[in-house]
């Protein structure tokens, strides 16, 4: 499945939509997971943790450890609900 068919299959899930990160993110999102809590069905993206990085990298020209910090600080601390699920694979 490439990205525009995850955006398509997401968008179609309504009430449980996952939120995705900007366009810019496409290519480091490597997915969808569902997480059922009180019979509440909860769709949420998943983006690769150092495709992240690098996309930050190359197009905003920051070092890694500011691409880091932004994902930090923007990405995974946001507590927002249905906010997409990183992977780490470190």
């Amino acid at each position: 499945m490439n990205n525009l068919e995850l955006r398509d299959h997401i968008t179609f899930q309504s009430d449980n939509q996952a939120l995705m990160l900007d366009e810019g993110f496409d290519d480091a999102c490597i997915g969808i997971t569902e997480h059922t809590v009180g019979g509440d069905k909860k769709v949420y993206a998943v983006y690769d943790f150092d495709l992240l990085v690098e996309i930050i990298m190359n197009e905003w020209k920051l070092t890694q450890d500011e691409a880091m910090d932004y994902i930090g600080v923007n990405i995974t601390a946001t507590g927002a609900e249905n906010y997409p699920m990183i992977f780490y694979s470190r």
